[in-house]
Protein backbone atom coordinates (compact mmCIF):
# COMPACT_ATOMS: atom_id res chain seq x y z
CA UNK A 1 0.00 0.00 0.00
CA UNK A 2 1.20 3.50 -0.95
CA UNK A 3 1.54 5.88 2.21
CA UNK A 4 0.12 9.53 1.50
CA UNK A 5 3.09 11.01 1.06
CA UNK A 6 4.18 8.67 -2.39
CA UNK A 7 0.64 8.54 -3.62
CA UNK A 8 0.91 12.46 -3.86
CA UNK A 9 3.94 12.77 -5.40
CA UNK A 10 3.00 10.11 -7.81
CA UNK A 11 -0.26 11.24 -8.62
CA UNK A 12 0.05 14.93 -9.67
CA UNK A 13 -0.69 15.80 -13.65
CA UNK A 14 1.61 18.89 -13.59
CA UNK A 15 4.89 19.41 -14.96
CA UNK A 16 6.51 19.66 -11.71
CA UNK A 17 5.40 17.21 -8.57
CA UNK A 18 5.47 18.26 -4.80
CA UNK A 19 3.99 16.42 -1.69
CA UNK A 20 1.05 18.52 -0.07
CA UNK A 21 2.53 20.13 2.78
CA UNK A 22 2.15 23.53 4.09
CA UNK A 23 3.27 26.96 1.84
CA UNK A 24 5.85 29.01 2.94
CA UNK A 25 5.88 32.61 2.56
CA UNK A 26 8.88 32.82 -0.09
CA UNK A 27 12.09 35.05 0.77
CA UNK A 28 14.06 38.07 -0.66
CA UNK A 29 16.64 37.23 -3.64
CA UNK A 30 19.62 39.07 -1.65
CA UNK A 31 22.27 37.60 -0.53
CA UNK A 32 21.31 34.49 -2.25
CA UNK A 33 22.66 30.75 -1.66
CA UNK A 34 22.13 27.25 -2.68
CA UNK A 35 23.71 23.78 -2.04
CA UNK A 36 23.63 21.02 -4.82
CA UNK A 37 24.14 17.36 -3.60
CA UNK A 38 25.24 15.30 -6.43
CA UNK A 39 23.99 11.71 -5.42
CA UNK A 40 25.82 9.07 -6.80
CA UNK A 41 23.93 5.80 -6.30
CA UNK A 42 25.13 2.37 -5.61
CA UNK A 43 28.90 3.60 -4.01
CA UNK A 44 31.39 4.59 -5.60
CA UNK A 45 34.94 3.38 -5.03
CA UNK A 46 36.39 6.22 -3.95
CA UNK A 47 39.84 4.36 -3.76
CA UNK A 48 39.99 3.45 -7.34
CA UNK A 49 39.77 7.68 -8.00
CA UNK A 50 42.23 9.17 -5.94
CA UNK A 51 45.19 6.67 -6.02
CA UNK A 52 48.16 6.79 -4.38
CA UNK A 53 51.18 8.31 -6.41
CA UNK A 54 54.21 6.96 -4.30
CA UNK A 55 55.78 3.81 -5.16
CA UNK A 56 55.22 1.57 -2.24
CA UNK A 57 51.65 3.68 -1.63
CA UNK A 58 51.09 2.56 -5.49
CA UNK A 59 52.42 -0.82 -5.36
CA UNK A 60 49.92 -1.71 -2.12
CA UNK A 61 47.15 -0.78 -3.79
CA UNK A 62 48.10 -2.48 -7.18
CA UNK A 63 48.53 -5.39 -5.77
CA UNK A 64 45.22 -5.76 -3.69
CA UNK A 65 43.30 -5.00 -7.05
CA UNK A 66 45.67 -7.05 -9.30
CA UNK A 67 42.48 -8.52 -10.89
CA UNK A 68 40.53 -5.26 -11.77
CA UNK A 69 44.11 -3.24 -12.87
CA UNK A 70 45.11 -5.84 -15.23
CA UNK A 71 42.29 -5.58 -17.33
CA UNK A 72 43.12 -2.49 -18.30
CA UNK A 73 44.96 -2.81 -21.13
CA UNK A 74 44.99 0.93 -21.96
CA UNK A 75 47.16 1.74 -19.26
CA UNK A 76 44.66 3.95 -17.24
CA UNK A 77 45.83 2.77 -14.09
CA UNK A 78 49.18 2.78 -14.36
CA UNK A 79 51.54 4.57 -11.66
CA UNK A 80 52.64 7.59 -14.43
CA UNK A 81 49.34 8.01 -16.05
CA UNK A 82 47.69 9.38 -12.56
CA UNK A 83 46.75 12.82 -12.47
CA UNK A 84 48.92 14.89 -9.96
CA UNK A 85 47.55 17.01 -7.59
CA UNK A 86 50.98 19.06 -6.57
CA UNK A 87 52.07 19.52 -2.81
CA UNK A 88 48.77 19.69 -1.21
CA UNK A 89 47.94 16.33 -2.25
CA UNK A 90 51.82 14.95 -2.54
CA UNK A 91 51.46 11.23 -3.22
CA UNK A 92 47.91 10.94 -4.69
CA UNK A 93 46.42 11.46 -7.96
CA UNK A 94 43.39 10.78 -10.31
CA UNK A 95 43.03 8.49 -12.41
CA UNK A 96 42.99 9.91 -15.72
CA UNK A 97 39.39 10.02 -16.90
CA UNK A 98 39.08 12.83 -13.47
CA UNK A 99 40.86 15.13 -14.81
CA UNK A 100 38.46 17.53 -14.42
CA UNK A 101 38.35 16.56 -11.37
CA UNK A 102 42.23 17.21 -10.83
CA UNK A 103 41.94 20.63 -12.43
CA UNK A 104 39.15 22.04 -10.87
CA UNK A 105 41.49 21.17 -7.74
CA UNK A 106 44.33 22.61 -9.50
CA UNK A 107 42.51 26.30 -9.75
CA UNK A 108 41.09 26.05 -6.20
CA UNK A 109 37.72 25.32 -6.49
CA UNK A 110 37.54 21.81 -5.44
CA UNK A 111 38.43 20.34 -1.96
CA UNK A 112 38.59 16.26 -0.98
CA UNK A 113 37.14 15.53 2.46
CA UNK A 114 39.02 12.04 3.17
CA UNK A 115 36.85 9.06 4.30
CA UNK A 116 33.54 10.44 5.25
CA UNK A 117 30.80 8.52 6.43
CA UNK A 118 28.11 7.73 8.88
CA UNK A 119 29.18 7.55 11.93
CA UNK A 120 27.33 7.40 15.52
CA UNK A 121 30.13 8.43 17.60
CA UNK A 122 34.19 8.22 16.90
CA UNK A 123 35.48 5.04 16.42
CA UNK A 124 38.34 3.11 16.53
CA UNK A 125 38.60 -0.52 15.23
CA UNK A 126 38.82 -1.92 18.46
CA UNK A 127 35.67 -0.12 19.11
CA UNK A 128 33.88 -1.90 17.00
CA UNK A 129 35.22 -5.07 18.00
CA UNK A 130 34.68 -4.95 21.44
CA UNK A 131 31.10 -3.50 21.06
CA UNK A 132 29.32 -4.04 17.90
CA UNK A 133 26.73 -1.67 18.53
CA UNK A 134 28.71 1.36 18.22
CA UNK A 135 28.39 0.70 14.46
CA UNK A 136 25.78 2.54 12.54
CA UNK A 137 22.60 0.71 11.51
CA UNK A 138 22.15 -1.23 8.17
CA UNK A 139 25.80 -0.48 6.50
CA UNK A 140 25.66 -2.52 4.05
CA UNK A 141 21.95 -1.33 2.68
CA UNK A 142 21.77 0.68 -0.58
CA UNK A 143 18.61 1.64 0.30
CA UNK A 144 19.21 2.36 3.56
CA UNK A 145 22.97 4.27 3.35
CA UNK A 146 21.44 6.22 0.73
CA UNK A 147 19.03 7.52 3.27
CA UNK A 148 21.66 7.87 5.92
CA UNK A 149 23.86 10.11 3.83
CA UNK A 150 20.28 12.55 2.86
CA UNK A 151 18.81 12.26 5.90
CA UNK A 152 20.97 10.96 8.90
CA UNK A 153 18.53 7.76 9.12
CA UNK A 154 17.49 4.94 7.13
CA UNK A 155 15.23 4.57 4.36
CA UNK A 156 11.84 5.96 5.29
CA UNK A 157 13.06 9.25 7.11
CA UNK A 158 10.51 12.16 6.50
CA UNK A 159 12.98 14.76 5.76
CA UNK A 160 16.03 15.68 4.56
CA UNK A 161 18.90 17.34 6.00
CA UNK A 162 18.80 20.09 3.03
CA UNK A 163 15.65 20.59 3.45
CA UNK A 164 15.52 20.84 7.23
CA UNK A 165 18.41 23.67 6.97
CA UNK A 166 15.81 25.55 4.89
CA UNK A 167 13.64 25.13 7.76
CA UNK A 168 15.82 26.12 10.90
CA UNK A 169 16.60 29.14 8.32
CA UNK A 170 12.87 30.19 7.67
CA UNK A 171 13.69 29.79 3.91
CA UNK A 172 11.19 27.13 3.12
CA UNK A 173 8.80 27.60 0.11
CA UNK A 174 7.41 25.51 -2.58
CA UNK A 175 10.60 26.12 -4.91
CA UNK A 176 13.08 26.20 -2.27
CA UNK A 177 13.83 21.94 -2.24
CA UNK A 178 14.04 21.05 -5.91
CA UNK A 179 15.43 17.48 -7.38
CA UNK A 180 16.33 16.99 -10.80
CA UNK A 181 14.98 14.24 -12.45
CA UNK A 182 14.10 11.92 -9.64
CA UNK A 183 12.83 12.34 -6.07
CA UNK A 184 15.52 12.83 -3.64
CA UNK A 185 14.83 12.84 0.11
CA UNK A 186 17.43 15.75 0.67
CA UNK A 187 15.52 18.56 -0.69
CA UNK A 188 12.66 17.80 1.91
CA UNK A 189 11.77 19.48 4.71
CA UNK A 190 8.58 20.76 6.71
CA UNK A 191 8.09 23.82 4.98
CA UNK A 192 10.09 23.03 1.98
CA UNK A 193 7.93 20.12 0.51
CA UNK A 194 10.05 19.44 -2.17
CA UNK A 195 9.51 19.94 -6.04
CA UNK A 196 10.90 17.31 -8.78
CA UNK A 197 11.74 18.95 -12.29
CA UNK A 198 12.62 17.46 -15.53
CA UNK A 199 16.22 17.86 -16.85
CA UNK A 200 14.08 18.48 -20.71
CA UNK A 201 12.00 21.52 -18.84
CA UNK A 202 8.46 21.85 -17.79
CA UNK A 203 5.36 20.48 -20.28
CA UNK A 204 2.38 22.22 -19.07
CA UNK A 205 -0.66 19.88 -19.57
CA UNK A 206 -2.58 20.11 -22.66
CA UNK A 207 -4.14 23.28 -23.36
CA UNK A 208 -2.67 25.52 -20.57
CA UNK A 209 0.44 26.90 -23.03
CA UNK A 210 -0.41 30.32 -24.15
CA UNK A 211 -0.30 29.55 -27.44
CA UNK A 212 -3.17 26.99 -26.53
CA UNK A 213 -5.32 29.37 -24.40
CA UNK A 214 -5.35 31.70 -27.44
CA UNK A 215 -6.03 28.72 -29.16
CA UNK A 216 -8.69 27.06 -27.26
CA UNK A 217 -10.46 29.91 -24.81
CA UNK A 218 -13.05 29.33 -23.01
CA UNK A 219 -11.85 24.99 -22.69
CA UNK A 220 -8.36 26.24 -21.46
CA UNK A 221 -9.99 28.11 -18.79
CA UNK A 222 -11.84 25.10 -17.55
CA UNK A 223 -8.87 22.71 -18.04
CA UNK A 224 -7.28 25.65 -15.79
CA UNK A 225 -9.91 25.63 -13.16
CA UNK A 226 -9.91 21.64 -13.67
CA UNK A 227 -6.16 21.50 -12.62
CA UNK A 228 -6.41 23.92 -9.70
CA UNK A 229 -9.16 22.38 -8.30
CA UNK A 230 -11.70 25.36 -8.47
CA UNK A 231 -14.95 24.36 -7.30
CA UNK A 232 -13.46 21.40 -5.36
CA UNK A 233 -14.62 20.47 -1.60
CA UNK A 234 -13.83 16.84 -1.04
CA UNK A 235 -14.88 15.38 2.37
CA UNK A 236 -11.96 13.63 3.39
CA UNK A 237 -8.59 14.93 4.58
CA UNK A 238 -6.57 12.51 1.99
CA UNK A 239 -8.73 14.40 -1.39
CA UNK A 240 -8.18 17.67 0.17
CA UNK A 241 -4.56 17.04 0.23
CA UNK A 242 -4.45 15.54 -3.32
CA UNK A 243 -6.48 18.98 -4.35
CA UNK A 244 -3.99 21.01 -2.79
CA UNK A 245 -1.20 19.72 -4.11
CA UNK A 246 -1.99 19.55 -7.41
CA UNK A 247 -3.00 23.09 -7.42
CA UNK A 248 0.36 23.93 -6.03
CA UNK A 249 1.96 21.60 -8.80
CA UNK A 250 0.31 23.25 -10.87
CA UNK A 251 0.76 26.84 -10.15
CA UNK A 252 4.03 26.21 -9.99
CA UNK A 253 4.51 24.73 -13.14
CA UNK A 254 3.18 27.67 -14.85
CA UNK A 255 5.30 30.37 -13.41
CA UNK A 256 8.53 28.15 -13.90
CA UNK A 257 7.41 26.93 -17.61
CA UNK A 258 7.15 30.94 -18.04
CA UNK A 259 10.50 32.09 -16.49
CA UNK A 260 12.42 28.72 -18.13
CA UNK A 261 10.74 29.62 -21.72
CA UNK A 262 14.05 30.40 -23.96
CA UNK A 263 16.57 30.39 -20.65
CA UNK A 264 19.73 29.26 -21.82
CA UNK A 265 21.42 30.55 -18.70
CA UNK A 266 22.76 26.61 -18.27
CA UNK A 267 23.20 25.36 -21.90
CA UNK A 268 27.11 25.74 -21.56
CA UNK A 269 27.10 23.06 -18.83
CA UNK A 270 25.31 20.14 -20.80
CA UNK A 271 27.72 17.52 -22.48
CA UNK A 272 26.19 15.21 -25.04
CA UNK A 273 25.17 11.73 -23.95
CA UNK A 274 26.31 12.85 -20.28
CA UNK A 275 22.97 12.53 -18.39
CA UNK A 276 24.27 14.43 -14.92
CA UNK A 277 25.49 17.27 -17.44
CA UNK A 278 22.07 17.53 -18.54
CA UNK A 279 20.45 17.23 -14.77
CA UNK A 280 22.85 20.72 -13.92
CA UNK A 281 22.49 22.43 -16.86
CA UNK A 282 18.88 22.36 -15.26
CA UNK A 283 20.02 23.54 -11.90
CA UNK A 284 22.09 26.33 -13.51
CA UNK A 285 19.17 27.42 -15.29
CA UNK A 286 16.94 27.59 -11.82
CA UNK A 287 19.22 29.35 -10.41
CA UNK A 288 19.45 32.02 -12.90
CA UNK A 289 15.61 33.06 -12.25
CA UNK A 290 15.67 32.98 -8.29
CA UNK A 291 15.31 36.67 -8.14
CA UNK A 292 12.00 36.58 -9.67
CA UNK A 293 11.20 33.55 -7.30
CA UNK A 294 11.61 35.73 -4.58
CA UNK A 295 14.26 33.41 -3.15
CA UNK A 296 17.48 33.31 -1.19
CA UNK A 297 18.09 29.87 -0.30
CA UNK A 298 18.08 26.89 -2.05
CA UNK A 299 18.65 23.07 -2.24
CA UNK A 300 19.25 20.64 -5.23
CA UNK A 301 19.81 17.28 -6.13
CA UNK A 302 21.49 15.35 -8.93
CA UNK A 303 21.54 12.03 -9.10
CA UNK A 304 23.98 9.30 -11.38
CA UNK A 305 23.67 6.01 -10.65
CA UNK A 306 25.90 2.69 -12.00
CA UNK A 307 28.04 2.51 -9.34
CA UNK A 308 27.66 -0.58 -7.21
CA UNK A 309 31.01 -2.65 -9.07
CA UNK A 310 30.33 -6.10 -7.67
CA UNK A 311 31.20 -7.23 -11.54
CA UNK A 312 33.06 -6.07 -14.16
CA UNK A 313 34.31 -2.88 -12.48
CA UNK A 314 37.21 -2.26 -15.16
CA UNK A 315 34.08 -2.07 -17.96
CA UNK A 316 31.82 0.01 -15.76
CA UNK A 317 33.62 2.64 -13.27
CA UNK A 318 36.35 4.59 -15.94
CA UNK A 319 33.09 5.58 -18.15
CA UNK A 320 31.38 7.01 -14.71
CA UNK A 321 34.14 8.53 -13.68
CA UNK A 322 34.09 11.04 -16.86
CA UNK A 323 30.67 11.79 -16.89
CA UNK A 324 31.24 13.20 -12.73
CA UNK A 325 34.19 14.79 -13.91
CA UNK A 326 33.00 16.10 -17.08
CA UNK A 327 29.80 17.53 -15.49
CA UNK A 328 31.31 18.59 -12.14
CA UNK A 329 33.79 21.19 -14.64
CA UNK A 330 31.25 22.18 -16.80
CA UNK A 331 29.05 23.13 -14.32
CA UNK A 332 31.28 24.81 -12.16
CA UNK A 333 32.68 26.90 -15.73
CA UNK A 334 29.03 27.69 -16.06
CA UNK A 335 28.21 29.06 -12.28
CA UNK A 336 31.79 31.09 -12.99
CA UNK A 337 30.27 32.79 -16.07
CA UNK A 338 27.01 33.18 -15.00
CA UNK A 339 28.99 35.27 -11.72
CA UNK A 340 27.31 33.32 -9.00
CA UNK A 341 29.98 31.01 -8.64
CA UNK A 342 30.80 32.15 -4.91
CA UNK A 343 26.81 31.81 -4.30
CA UNK A 344 26.87 28.18 -5.26
CA UNK A 345 28.63 24.99 -3.45
CA UNK A 346 28.24 21.54 -4.84
CA UNK A 347 29.11 18.36 -2.91
CA UNK A 348 28.72 14.95 -3.13
CA UNK A 349 27.24 12.11 -1.49
CA UNK A 350 27.12 7.70 -2.32
CA UNK A 351 25.80 5.07 -0.25
CA UNK A 352 29.23 4.07 1.02
CA UNK A 353 33.50 3.32 -0.46
CA UNK A 354 34.15 -0.05 -1.70
CA UNK A 355 36.58 -2.52 -0.07
CA UNK A 356 40.09 -2.17 -1.27
CA UNK A 357 40.75 -5.81 -1.93
CA UNK A 358 39.13 -6.41 -5.13
CA UNK A 359 36.12 -9.21 -5.42
CA UNK A 360 37.27 -11.06 -8.51
CA UNK A 361 36.33 -8.32 -11.08
CA UNK A 362 34.78 -5.84 -8.75
CA UNK A 363 34.60 -4.58 -5.08
CA UNK A 364 32.47 -4.94 -2.29
CA UNK A 365 30.18 -2.71 -0.12
CA UNK A 366 32.27 -0.70 2.39
CA UNK A 367 32.11 1.86 4.79
CA UNK A 368 34.09 5.68 4.57
CA UNK A 369 34.93 7.04 1.19
CA UNK A 370 36.24 10.25 -0.34
CA UNK A 371 33.94 12.95 -1.44
CA UNK A 372 34.20 16.45 -3.21
CA UNK A 373 33.21 19.97 -2.65
CA UNK A 374 33.12 22.35 -5.38
CA UNK A 375 32.49 25.93 -5.52
CA UNK A 376 34.16 29.27 -5.75
CA UNK A 377 33.76 29.84 -1.74
CA UNK A 378 35.41 26.88 -1.29
CA UNK A 379 39.09 26.79 -0.11
CA UNK A 380 39.94 24.13 -2.77
CA UNK A 381 43.32 22.22 -3.62
CA UNK A 382 43.23 20.73 -0.43
CA UNK A 383 42.90 17.14 1.17
CA UNK A 384 40.79 17.76 4.16
CA UNK A 385 41.41 15.05 6.69
CA UNK A 386 43.79 12.14 6.69
CA UNK A 387 43.56 9.35 3.91
CA UNK A 388 43.99 5.93 5.80
CA UNK A 389 46.92 3.80 3.75
CA UNK A 390 45.87 1.58 0.82
CA UNK A 391 46.71 -1.40 2.49
CA UNK A 392 44.89 -3.80 5.00
CA UNK A 393 45.61 -4.66 8.54
CA UNK A 394 45.76 -1.10 9.55
CA UNK A 395 43.65 0.75 12.34
CA UNK A 396 41.24 2.49 10.09
CA UNK A 397 40.51 -1.68 8.08
CA UNK A 398 37.15 -2.51 8.84
CA UNK A 399 37.37 -5.63 7.04
CA UNK A 400 39.33 -6.41 3.12
CA UNK A 401 40.30 -2.52 3.40
CA UNK A 402 36.82 -0.93 3.78
CA UNK A 403 37.52 2.09 5.35
CA UNK A 404 36.01 3.48 9.07
CA UNK A 405 35.46 6.61 8.78
CA UNK A 406 37.28 9.79 10.24
CA UNK A 407 34.61 12.20 9.50
CA UNK A 408 31.38 12.20 10.25
CA UNK A 409 28.38 13.15 8.04
CA UNK A 410 27.52 15.69 10.64
CA UNK A 411 30.66 16.61 10.31
CA UNK A 412 30.75 17.01 6.74
CA UNK A 413 27.37 18.45 6.38
CA UNK A 414 27.56 20.79 9.42
CA UNK A 415 30.77 22.65 7.62
CA UNK A 416 27.98 23.08 4.38
CA UNK A 417 25.18 24.34 6.96
CA UNK A 418 27.44 26.93 8.42
CA UNK A 419 28.29 28.53 4.65
CA UNK A 420 24.86 28.27 4.18
CA UNK A 421 23.92 30.58 7.37
CA UNK A 422 22.83 28.27 10.33
CA UNK A 423 24.41 29.26 13.68
CA UNK A 424 25.04 26.70 16.31
CA UNK A 425 21.88 26.25 17.25
CA UNK A 426 20.60 25.76 13.70
CA UNK A 427 23.00 23.27 13.34
CA UNK A 428 22.64 21.42 16.29
CA UNK A 429 18.82 21.60 15.46
CA UNK A 430 19.39 20.39 11.99
CA UNK A 431 22.12 17.67 13.01
CA UNK A 432 21.03 16.17 16.84
CA UNK A 433 24.29 14.35 17.06
CA UNK A 434 26.83 16.68 15.83
CA UNK A 435 27.86 18.06 19.24
CA UNK A 436 30.06 14.03 19.86
CA UNK A 437 32.13 15.19 17.07
CA UNK A 438 34.26 17.93 16.36
CA UNK A 439 32.94 20.90 14.45
CA UNK A 440 36.38 22.96 13.40
CA UNK A 441 37.87 19.60 12.14
CA UNK A 442 36.16 20.47 8.50
CA UNK A 443 37.08 23.73 7.24
CA UNK A 444 35.59 24.03 3.34
CA UNK A 445 34.83 27.80 3.32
Amino acid sequence: MQDRRNFLKSSLAAGVSMSALPAFAQQSGDDYKALVCVVLLGGIDSQDCLVPTAPSGYGSWAKARSSIVAPLKDGSRARDGLVTLGQSAQGFGFVPEMRGLADLYRRGDLAVVSNTGPLLEPVTKRDIVDKPGKLPPRLASHNDQQSTWQTLAPEGAPTGWGGRMLDALGKGSDLAGISIKSNTSFVVGQTAPGVTVPPDGISLPFGISPADKKRFGDLSDLLEEHFRGVGQSPDSLFEQDVVIAQRRAYDASVKLAGLLDGNTAGDTAKIAENKLAKQLAMVAKMISIQKPLGLSRQVFAVRLGGFDTHRNQFEKLPGLQRTLSEALLAFQNTLNSMGVADQVTTFTVSDFGRTLISNASGTDHGWGGHTYVMGGAVRGGRVIGEIPPYDVGHDLDWRRGAMIPTISIEQYAGALGSWFGLDTDGLQEVFPNIGRFDRNAVKLF
